[in-house]
């Protein structure tokens, strides 16, 4: 391996100055490897081993819900833990755990010794307030989000918000959302929005309702490609399309982005449990008895690292992969970069600076569509661009990225990986 800097006269001192190392030969791609950590209540702060729900913060804090430990936050280094010993929290058996932007966690429980066994709470600055019997029922809740300064509460029983210290059932005004089992909403803009409606008994309406205008679309499986006539669930946006939506159905993990559906589930595999796509593209799916799966493109079954029931996944900033399983606590799955052979030369591609700027030039023999990704030396993506044809000049200026060390990967339309390299950000 030959380490070459392209610059090899000393330049003179200017800011933001990018320098290319070659990291491996042209005929090398990168491989992914994983360290795993787990935490359980032998171990850690982790207060009960069955985990029901995990969410992320925006400051990269793990939230945990367990079966009887009520609820944890981990923020790398120290755990909190609220239960029904030392705080109002009604119960520690916790169905939904998920934190908001503007600061509050919403919390649902279950009490299963008590006439209402289903509580709402909220979680601000360590209070925890309660409510019940909020939703015309028993407030069995799918999932809290927030938008429009308002609390979006997909329920068993229709939709509801909360605004001013009120809680209000929610509606379009043709009455498009159901009554019955919403398990998800997911706002595109102040006038477009995706629900998720299931139908777990048989009495209601499984699909999926894209509201745009005040104009209502069902989408479902006897007028349309959608390929659930039951769970519907765990909205999604596409990172790099405004107008496709991800979303878990008992087919499998799925896509659609107004017009196609794609249907990603494992060879095998019955009902996903959860599931989460990072920033490379793959998407991860959680079984509660067919484990831990990748698509990168194919299938990958990851039994050595997780042989538990998963009831949970999320991924952080730094795509480490957070697993909530039926007995073993929470596991972290750190991703870890290698470099192997198996990529001919011809699959090559020149990538190097121009001259002093905050630009890499790219060249390649082929005339492909290739995406080019940078990471951190923690795996978070800081940059990624397409380009196309046999010259390309990609542009950093509007990343504000830091100086430090990067690495960059090459992957072509099938995602798989072609080339990889070191970039050094001097300042």
């Amino acid at each position: 391996m030959i380490d070459a800097f392209v610059h090899t006269a000393k330049p003179k001192k200017m800011k933001h100055t990018l320098l290319l190392t070659a990291l491996v030969a042209a005929n090398q791609l990168l491989a992914q490897t994983f360290n795993k950590v787990v935490y359980n209540s032998d171990n850690s702060g982790l207060p009960h081993n069955t985990i029901r729900c995990i969410a992320i913060d925006t400051n990269d804090n793990v939230w945990i819900g367990t079966q009887q430990g009520g609820v944890a936050r981990f923020d790398g280094e120290d755990w909190s833990v609220w239960n029904t010993a030392n705080s109002n929290l009604p119960g520690n058996n916790v169905r939904v755990v998920q934190p908001l932007e503007n600061g509050e966690v919403w919390i649902s429980t279950i009490i299963s010794t008590s006439t209402i066994p289903y509580r709402i709470s909220k979680l601000y600055e360590n209070n925890v307030t309660n409510w019940s019997g909020v939703t015309n029922g028993y407030d069995i809740v799918e999932a809290f989000d927030y938008y429009d300064n308002k609390v979006w509460i997909s329920t068993f029983n229709g939709m509801y918000t909360y605004e001013n210290n009120s809680f209000s059932p929610f509606n379009t005004g043709d009455g498009c959302i159901p009554s019955t089992f919403v398990s998800d909403i997911l706002f595109v803009s102040p006038d477009k929005y995706w629900v998720a409606a299931s139908n777990y008994d048989g009495s209601g309406m499984a699909g999926l309702l894209q509201i745009e205008q005040d104009i209502c679309t069902v989408y479902n499986n006897s007028n349309s490609g959608f390929p659930s006539n039951n769970t519907t669930a765990d909205l999604k946006k596409d990172k790099d399309n405004p107008d496709k939506v991800w979303l878990r159905t008992n087919a499998g993990v799925t896509s659609f982005d107004g017009t196609a559906w794609e249907v990603f589930a494992a060879p095998g595999t019955s009902l996903p449990n959860s599931f989460a796509i990072d920033s490379f593209g793959d998407i991860w799916v959680a079984y509660i008895f067919h484990g831990l799966q990748k698509y990168d493109g194919a299938w990958h079954y990851y039994q050595n690292l997780v042989n538990d029931g998963i009831n949970a996944l999320a991924i952080d900033s730094h795509n480490n992969l957070w697993i909530g399983t039926e007995n073993s606590g929470l596991i972290k799955l750190v991703r870890v970069l290698t470099s192997t052979t198996g990529t001919s030369a011809a699959q090559s591609v020149k990538c190097y600076p121009t001259v002093f700027r905050e630009e890499l030039y790219l060249e390649q023999d082929l005339d492909r569509t290739l995406s080019w990704i940078l990471m951190d030396i923690n795996g978070k993506v800081a940059a990624q661009e397409q380009f196309t044809g046999h010259k390309a000049t990609i542009s950093l200026a509007g990343y504000k990225i830091p100086p430090g060390a990067y690495f960059y990967c090459i992957k072509n339309a099938n995602n798989d990986i072609i080339q990889t390299g070191k970039l050094l950000k001097t300042e």
